[in-house]
């Protein structure tokens, strides 16, 4: 469910842009924080 949350165009697939958006979404801290623990993955 969270999956149908972030997958924003409904393609069944989450994007990068949406994946970007869901790391903000999920994770405190300032953008550089942000960033890095989504290329941290």
């Amino acid at each position: 469910y969270a999956f149908d949350a972030f997958d924003k165009n409904d393609d069944g697939t989450i994007d990068f842009s949406e994946f970007l958006l869901s790391v903000a979404a999920t994770k405190g801290g300032n953008v550089d924080e942000r960033l890095s623990a989504a290329f941290d993955l």
